[in-house]
């Protein structure tokens, strides 16, 4: 069964549930090493977007999950890639997620998706 492209809405919900994941578990290790948290954050993104449920635990309360093109699960190098270009699209101001607002790309896949050839489907709206 094919899968619609998720919202922003719903991609931006997940992002901060698993935001607030992620600092609750952080906030210890930053008093050890500052760089701790962005290597905690990025293990966690690439393990379970590359894991058998394919989704962060904000995903998955939202029902969202990762794939490749094909609709299969990604692998861990192609999930860590995605989530540092996340982080570099959110440094400079979110620019990467323009498409999803905006509508330019015909499955309103952000540039993080359209460059780790990923994309982020609703698993509650067949297409």
């Amino acid at each position: 069964m094919k899968y619609k492209t998720a919202s922003f809405s719903k991609r931006l919900i997940a992002f901060l549930l698993d935001t607030l994941f992620i600092t609750s578990i952080t906030k210890f290790a930053i008093q050890f090493n500052t760089f701790l948290p962005i290597v905690i954050s990025l293990l966690y993104f690439a393990y379970f977007e590359s894991s058998k449920s394919q989704a962060t635990f904000g995903k998955q309360i939202v029902s969202l999950k990762v794939v490749n093109p094909t609709g299969e699960r990604i692998s861990f190098l192609n999930a860590a890639l995605r989530h540092i270009l996340k982080l570099i699209g959110i440094i400079f101001v979110g620019i990467g997620y323009l498409p999803l607002l905006i509508g330019q790309e015909e499955n309103k896949r952000a540039y993080v998706d359209l460059i780790s050839a990923t994309q982020v489907i609703d698993l509650r709206k067949p297409n």
